[in-house]
Parts: C-alpha cells; structure tokens; sequence
C-alpha cells in the first residue's frame, strides 16, 4: 500500500498588533482654536510660495513702530499750490508668530470731511528705504475707495519682522475752488497667513487717522489808485493802479474784468484796453494770489464812446472818469 505524502500546509503567524498613530496634515487645513478682533490663533500647515510651512502660532499686526509710534498720522498734510504731493513710509511690523502676507487696506472718511475722498489720488508701492523712490509694482487708488488689495505688492514680512508700505497723495484739483476744504480718513492694514487667516492693525483708530486739507489764505487787497488815460489812438485807452498793502510774490498778476466778465489776465500794473467800436463797460481789477484767491473789485473805471467834432459822431472808446 503505497504511502501518499501528506499535504504540505503553509501557516503566517500574525504578531501582536502594535498601536500605531499616524498624524497626517494636510497642506491647507486649519484647524481654528481661537480669533478674537485682529489677533488669531491657530494649529495648521501652509505651503506656499508667499509664506513658510507652520504647525501652530498666531498672526498679527501693528502700524506703530516698535516704540508705540503711530506711522499712518504722519500722512496728515495742507495742499498748496508748490505741494500738492506729499510721500510717507507706513510701517507693517508682524506682532504674530507666522509669517505673514501684507494683503489690503481698509480706507474710511469721517462724515464731517467737506472734502470728497475721490479727490485725493493715492498710490502704494513696496519701500526698501524711509525716502521711498518709486518703484514698480504700485497700487492706484483714492481716499474714497474703501477696500483695497495690496497683494500684487508681494509684501511678506518674517515673525518679528517690518516693511515699508510706501504712500504718496496728491490733489490734482483747483486749489482757491477747494481752499479750505479737509478731510480726516484711517487706514486700517490687514495681513495674511495661509489661505483663511488675516489680522487686521491692531492699533487704535485714531492713532491710524490723519487729516488732509487744502490751503486757505485770507484774499489779498483789492488794487487801488486806479488811474484811465485816452490813448492817440481814438481805439485805445491806458488804465494803470497801484499794487494793493500785502500783495507779495509770487503771485499770479491781476485778472482783468470786463462788465463782471473775465477778459485777460496781466503780471503788470497796468493793462491796454482797445476796442474798434464805441461801446460803454464797466471796467474792474482782481488782484490774484499765488494761490489763485482773488482780492474784490478794485473800483469802476467806466469806459465810454469817445465823441468826434463831425457832427456828434461816437467813434471809439474814451475814459468816463
């Protein structure tokens, strides 16, 4: 009786099971611990080309220097006709323990400013120095905008670290229509870290607030001692007066009224009045200060037709006074 092999029986033992706990964070999530008004706290993991890969911190930020200093007041400013640009650097310091991202600005207007936000031209750009030269890119704007974004600016600022945001303003309108006119606005900064956590200055709102007005001069005299003089010509007359107690240079001359209408201005004290035809006007001087304020009327010259001996005849013009 032939013997059959037994059947070869394979067995694998299964060891004990260890206990084995696997962390996997994913690049992205945030896990949300904590965020009260501008500072946040939070466990997450971000990889970009803007910040570092972090595990847990807090992001904040802050426009005063490490001092306490208020950096944003330092835009307060009066436009006149020789400045109506001004340039300040606003200090971003990271008070936080990421990396962080400086993301937009929130700009508001006091509801008392006479002078409307849209004219006032507002340009950002990233500064390497507290003399801030221009360099590109740069953010256009106005101080009615309300939110706007800073991140083509790039500006990513280390813990414990600053930059520069660079600000120039300038009024671009008519400064004797707006003279007198102000507006008080704040900038409110905010940053980012990863993709959902941002942190708005936590510097109070009147130490990131600044007032911007346009210059107003008392009106200058008017012009005095007015003297009209018939020239040869029967189509011409001389009116010449004195520089009113004050009227310094620079200045911008004497504006030349013709019956309320104005017809030339002049840089000198004396002005031709010629005319082919007879007519009668009322003739006024403005004196005209270097910011485009006028003085009130000086007194009437009147002009009139100046007579002929044929007859009676009008031809041309003659002083009345």
């Amino acid at each position: 009786m032939s013997r059959q092999a037994p059947h070869a029986t394979a067995s694998r033992a299964c060891p004990s099971m260890k206990a084995w706990t696997r962390m996997s964070i994913v690049s992205g999530v945030v896990v949300f611990l904590s965020l009260t008004s501008s500072i946040g706290f939070a466990a997450w993991t971000a990889s970009s080309t803007k910040t570092a890969t972090v595990s847990a911190g807090t992001i904040a930020v802050s426009t005063a220097t490490s001092d306490g200093a208020a950096t944003i007041t330092s835009l307060g400013h009066t436009y006149t006709t020789t400045s109506r640009t001004m340039v300040k650097p606003i200090t971003i310091r990271n008070t936080g323990s990421v990396v962080a991202t400086v993301s937009g600005v929130a700009i508001a207007a006091t509801s008392t400013s006479s002078l409307p936000g849209e004219q006032i031209a507002v340009e950002f750009w990233a500064g390497t120095s507290e003399t801030c030269a221009t360099a590109a890119p740069t953010v256009l704007t106005t101080l009615g905008a309300g939110n706007v974004s800073l991140r083509n600016l790039t500006m990513v600022i280390p813990v414990n670290g600053s930059a520069l945001l660079c600000t120039s303003t300038k009024f671009p309108g008519n400064i004797a229509a707006q003279a007198g006119k102000k507006i008080t606005a704040s900038f409110a900064i905010t940053t980012t870290a990863g993709s959902n956590w941002n942190a708005t200055d936590v510097v109070p709102v009147n130490n990131r607030s600044f007032t911007q007005e346009i210059f107003e001069k008392p009106a200058p005299n008017a012009p005095t001692m007015l003297v009209c003089e018939d020239q040869k010509s029967d189509k011409k007359v001389e009116i010449s007066w004195t520089a009113p107690a004050g009227f310094t240079t620079p200045n911008d001359g004497y504006n030349i009224y013709y019956d309320g209408v104005l017809e030339t201005n002049t840089a000198e004290t004396t002005v031709e009045i010629k005319e082919k035809k007879p007519v009668r006007m009322n003739i006024t001087i403005r004196a005209v200060d270097a910011n485009g304020i006028e003085s009130v009327d000086s007194r009437i010259i009147e002009i009139e037709p100046r007579k002929t001996d044929d007859g009676g005849k009008e031809k041309g013009i003659s002083c009345a006074n």
